[in-house]
């Protein structure tokens, strides 16, 4: 089981289900698909073997990683500039009161990881926002900051520009922090790959091509996407997103280091790599990540 999550940072593997590519690469090869809504059931599955193949973000990885889980990147999705959208009122941080909530999509999130950096850089203290989150998937979040029920949200295309076009603006980005940064990538158990070999390089094959894709031909790909959404979401709105100046698509990944540092520097993990390759799978090497 190959398992994702609900944002356009999941963009190439959304292509590789659509288009089937894996049943034609791997024909009589059994593959199923899942959609979670956050990194800790997605661990959960992993070790428990319900789910070979996981996605997610830098932060809940790493997590994984320090704590001795056992996975590898197979490869990164892409990069997303990650806004932090709020009401008009707040703005600056000093704005933001103790009855201001905040959603993100969990607290291990990338999402909260960056505000905890924001608050340690503009308030003093990377706990300072901790009180103010509120846990919410990313399209209940946009639907909860429409209708007022949170005063800022740090989600993931399309919902972040979603909610400046109802009126939010954005109080930052999270590039200003951390530089240009892997938002999602594919990765499975050291343990899985070792079994799985030729599979998973078909796997890295696929979202390889859906990455090209993506950069070549966004009007096809944002037909595949509109698709995969059963129409939800438009092919122009779909194109308007993965061509935004927040996306960047690569199987290179990057940032990891940056988000390890920092989360050992307050104490959330014990161990950070100090290059890499201790992160990546044989997919990734000499891709010169970060």
């Amino acid at each position: 089981m190959i398992a994702v999550q609900p944002d356009l940072g999941y963009s190439p593997l959304y292509i590789v289900e659509q288009e089937g590519w894996l049943k034609q690469a791997m024909p009589g090869v059994s593959v199923t698909w899942d959609s979670l809504n956050s990194g800790s059931a997605m661990e959960t599955g992993m070790i428990s073997g319900s789910i070979g193949v996981g996605a997610g973000g830098i932060a809940p990885f790493v997590l994984g990683w320090s704590s001795g889980v056992g996975w590898k990147l197979l490869s990164s999705l892409g990069e997303t500039d990650l806004w932090l959208v709020v009401k008009p009122s707040i703005k600056s941080f000093k704005d933001i009161t103790p009855s201001d909530r905040i959603a993100v999509v969990a607290p291990t999130s990338i999402q909260a990881i960056i505000l905890k950096k924001a608050a340690q850089k503009y308030l003093g203290n990377p706990s300072a926002l901790d009180q103010n989150l509120t846990i919410l998937s990313h399209p209940v979040a946009e639907q909860a900051f429409v209708s007022g029920s949170v005063q800022g949200a740090l989600d993931a295309p399309p919902f972040q520009q979603e909610e400046v076009a109802a009126g939010g603006h954005v109080l930052l980005k999270s590039y200003q922090l951390f530089g240009p940064s892997t938002f999602n990538s594919a990765f499975v158990l050291s343990s899985y790959y070792n079994s799985h070999k030729a599979e998973m390089q078909i796997l890295y094959a696929q979202i390889k091509r859906a990455v090209n894709l993506l950069n070549t031909d966004p009007s096809k790909a944002a037909t595949i996407i509109s698709a995969y959404e059963h129409g939800t979401l438009s092919a122009a709105a779909a194109k308007a997103d993965i061509t935004s100046s927040t996306e960047h698509w690569t199987v290179t990944p990057h940032g990891y280091l940056a988000y390890a540092k920092f989360m050992k520097s307050i104490g959330l993990i014990h161990t950070a790599p100090s290059s890499i390759q201790q992160m990546e799978l044989p997919t990734l090497y000499g891709t010169h990540g970060s």
